[in-house]
């Protein structure tokens, strides 16, 4: 997919880690950006294995952008999770760009619904994503954050 940032024309693609040194990256971001301070992060969790799971990695030119992973566990809507874009590339427009091509992946697997927990700093950003507020009954291990849906 091509998309204009602020640094001009880019190359992406969201696809599924390829190798030990994207399995790496993600970790290493994950662990920096999601987890930093709050509780253990594990590396082997058996969720980003998980047959209904999608661990999805945005690269553009071979460099490591960011991660999410797609849960495609429930019948009636898909949930991102562990959403998280290297901090050098933040407000770039790399965030917005996965966020449509994670969003065009569920839809062709068939979901037309999307939700997420989405920490305080980042309800702006996914309400100008199109997420909005929404009820869910499913807990959070964030304490402070605000569950987000949209229709695709």
């Amino acid at each position: 997919m091509m998309i204009t940032t602020t640094q001009g024309a880019v190359d992406l693609a969201l696809r599924p880690p390829q190798d030990r040194t994207e399995w790496q990256a993600i970790h290493t971001l994950r662990r920096r950006s999601l987890f930093a301070g709050e509780q253990i992060y594990r590396e082997n969790h058996p969720d980003d294995r998980a047959g209904d799971q999608r661990v999805l990695t945005l690269v553009s030119g071979g460099e490591f952008i960011g991660t999410m992973r797609a849960d495609l566990s429930h019948p009636v809507w898909a949930a991102f999770r562990l959403v998280a874009i290297a901090p050098y590339r933040r407000g770039h427009g790399y965030g917005s760009a996965m966020i449509r091509m994670a969003e065009d992946f569920v839809r062709e697997r068939g979901w037309r619904r999307v939700r997420l927990h989405a920490v305080e700093e980042a309800v702006g950003f996914y309400k100008r994503c199109g997420f909005h507020p929404v009820s869910w009954d499913e807990p959070s291990r964030i304490e402070k954050c605000v569950d987000m849906g949209k229709s695709l």
